[in-house]
């Protein structure tokens, strides 16, 4: 399962302080056309991420919402998905740039219409299984690693 791709349009400073950038804010153009908003939290990593730059993400749901496992079908929702690995880590040489927590911790895949998107588990119930169904609210996702792929 790849992660999200797609080309970034926008990568702007967030928090600013004394020269010093706390957090930043990107826009990624998917290939059919949709764009998805990306919090890269401080430490920012993606500076590198440059307009015009495709790359291969790693984002987390972050602050996921009514989180429901086989509740299949709820159109209301804003993300739905199957669970395809429950104890996923990043392996170091396959992304470019991550954040420990990628490779410290275990992570959900969950394989969305955009791509895999990660949970951390205790956002889900006790239990999950691989080919389970979730679905939940929660706009926002948070970059925790990429590579700089060819379009």
């Amino acid at each position: 399962m790849r992660l999200v791709t797609g080309t970034v349009v926008e990568n702007v400073a967030g928090a600013e302080y004394e020269g010093v950038v706390y957090d930043r804010w990107l826009i990624v153009r998917l290939a059919d056309g949709r764009r998805v908003d990306v919090f890269d939290p401080g430490p920012p990593i993606g500076e590198p991420l440059i307009p015009g730059t495709h790359a291969e993400v790693a984002l987390v749901a972050a602050i996921p919402t009514r989180v429901r496992i086989d509740w299949a079908g709820e159109p209301d929702r804003l993300w739905q998905g199957e669970v395809l690995d429950t104890a996923w880590q990043a392996v170091p040489d396959k992304l470019e740039v991550v954040r420990p927590e990628l490779t410290e911790f275990s992570w959900v895949m969950v394989e969305t219409p955009i791509g895999g998107l990660l949970l951390s588990p205790t956002d889900l119930p006790e239990g999950v299984r691989e080919e389970a169904s979730v679905s939940w609210d929660g706009r926002r996702l948070d970059l925790f690693g990429f590579s700089r792929t060819l379009p």
